[in-house]
């Protein structure tokens, strides 16, 4: 095979172009299988992409296992299953070549052509500028591109400069279950992770048509509580005014959590965030960023504070949000019943600095204050909380320099370094386990839709995104 230098990446580069065709036809493979990792009856469409992953990785050289003994999930009828298979993959073992591992994950979101599709959502469809269907950004694109990378290697009879590992799984949307567990295992002497030098990640997306690299990611709390009283549902002309009403209650508990403006109003939280320095104020300057066309494009009628760059883009990444996702009563909507039981929940994205149990006794702490101060013979329980950290990456490590080099090799520009309002759990689970550099190459856009309606990629997307995957693995070789 060739030896890897700007002739041989060339001629990767050129593999992958005329493999794109290839590219689109499994993307449009692994769209039909409805991977819904939170849905118990869609586990065999889960085990089945593994499987699909595991044949299509053998069939390109590598080493693959599919591991599902870290745990039991929801099953079809009730029954409990093995987690979605973990897929560990290896291409190349040469103790003389630097070793990188690239996560990705192959289940998806819900979908249903009720919910506000244009088109089936697990039929991919093609424009002139898109791919449509559920997982062509979040993140079976992505995770394709990596295969497609190995295959251009293969196709163009270059050696790839490093030797290459893949992390697979299949239960991102439903919490990781599993894998945290997995990697520690794995960390020990002869173990999947224990030579890995670099780690890198596509799992989130662009800010705007620029190229970037992704090095921060706030963390999520999630949190839901309950309020009962009465043994049943009563009927609101007869008890109206008499029985203290959880939903009352719940609301007033729930509303004591933000400002009049939405703004998070926890004192125990707001404390622990650190100020803004004026070395990372200066940051934001040189990124592009049009506050007033995001706001359009987003559709929302306006936002919180100044209508300016700085404000948006440190509201979406820099500081803590408090969102409310839903509130379900015992009784039903339409009904004119006082509920004998309510339930809120919630989450909040924390930053750097929020430390998770401290986050998780402060909110806990503060709801059960709220609700003391409303003196109410109702019962409240706190019923479910899950909080993860937030990731912060070192813009000037090998890891990220190898990133910028990529995407300058590729777009012909300097990309910009963003950070992210998203979580993405595994990016520190692997950080603080491996105690490896983790970086997150993006190749999604702003306007891709994941989790919504109509989720899409641009072609260009996909396709440059795959071009820098494979720029990567040289530049790393080198780092």
């Amino acid at each position: 095979m060739a030896v890897n230098g700007v002739a041989s990446l060339e001629a990767v580069l050129h593999a992958l172009e005329q493999g794109e065709r290839e590219l689109v036809g499994h993307l449009r493979e692994a769209v039909a299988i409805e991977s819904v990792s939170n849905d118990p009856e869609r586990y065999p469409e889960c085990v089945m992409m593994s499987k699909y992953l595991v044949e299509r990785i053998q069939a390109l050289g590598g080493q693959a296992k599919a591991r599902s003994d870290t745990g039991t999930t929801d099953g079809p009828g009730g029954s409990r299953v093995p987690v979605s298979p973990i897929i560990l993959a290896t291409f190349g073992n040469d103790a003389s070549k630097k070793t990188v591992c690239a996560y990705g994950h192959y289940d998806v979101m819900p979908a249903a052509l009720s919910e506000g599709w244009d088109s089936p959502p697990f039929v991919l469809e093609e424009t002139e500028e898109l791919f449509h269907g559920r997982g062509t950004s979040d993140d079976k694109g992505p995770t394709l591109c990596w295969l497609a990378v190995i295959d251009a290697y293969n196709k163009a009879g270059v050696e790839m400069p490093v030797n290459l590992k893949l992390c697979f799984e299949g239960r991102e949307e439903a919490g990781s279950d599993g894998l945290e567990e997995l990697i520690g295992l794995e960390m020990r002497s002869e173990g999947f992770f224990h030579d890995v030098d670099f780690i890198v990640i596509s799992d989130s997306g662009s800010l705007g048509a620029k190229p970037c690299v992704t090095y921060g990611l706030r963390g999520i709390a999630e949190f839901e509580f309950s309020v009962s009283g009465p043994a049943d549902n009563l009927h609101s002309g007869v008890y109206g005014g008499v029985a203290r009403e959880p939903m009352t209650d719940l609301i007033k508990v729930l509303s004591s959590l933000t400002d009049e403006k939405g703004n998070l109003d926890v004192p125990d939280l707001n404390a622990m965030v650190a100020p803004v320095s004026e070395e990372e104020r200066r940051l934001y300057e040189d990124i592009e960023f049009d506050p007033v066309a995001w706001a359009k494009a987003s559709k929302i009628p306006g936002v919180n504070g100044e209508m300016t760059k700085e404000n948006v883009l440190m509201r979406k990444w820099r500081f803590p949000t408090l969102s409310v996702h839903g509130i379900k009563a015992s009784s039903d909507y339409k009904a004119t019943c006082i509920p004998a039981t309510c339930t809120a929940r919630f989450s909040i994205r924390t930053v750097p600095k929020m430390e998770p149990k401290a986050v998780e006794r402060a909110v806990e702490k503060h709801l059960k204050d709220a609700f003391d101060t409303l003196d109410s013979c109702n019962q409240f329980t706190i019923d479910d909380v899950l909080v993860s950290d937030c990731f912060l990456g070192d813009v000037n490590d090998n890891n990220y320099s190898a990133a910028r080099r990529a995407n300058k090799a590729v777009y012909g520009s300097e990309p910009e370094f963003i950070r992210e309002g998203g979580s993405v759990p595994i990016a520190i689970s692997l950080a603080n386990i491996t105690r490896k550099s983790v970086c997150l190459l993006p190749i999604c856009g702003p306007a891709d839709n994941i989790h919504g309606p109509n989720e899409s990629m641009l072609k260009k997307n996909l396709f440059q995104g795959a071009k820098v995957m494979a720029a990567y693995l040289v530049e790393i070789a080198s780092a």
